[in-house]
């Protein structure tokens, strides 16, 4: 069953990526620490966010 918009888009191509991240994930897998140097390119900025509550 196709959707209304994919009957009207072409979708050959990548127009726009959508990841819905868990910052919980993240910081488990990430496991920063007080005094940590991190670096977060991000464009909504919720797990920037998330990773300062760490105190890095």
């Amino acid at each position: 069953m196709r959707s209304e918009a994919a009957a009207r888009a072409d979708f050959s191509g990548i127009r726009y990526a959508q990841v819905w991240e868990d910052a919980d994930i993240l910081l488990q897998g990430l496991d920063v620490q007080p005094g940590d140097t991190c670096l977060s390119i991000a464009s909504a900025g919720d797990n920037a966010l998330a990773l300062l509550t760490k105190n890095p």
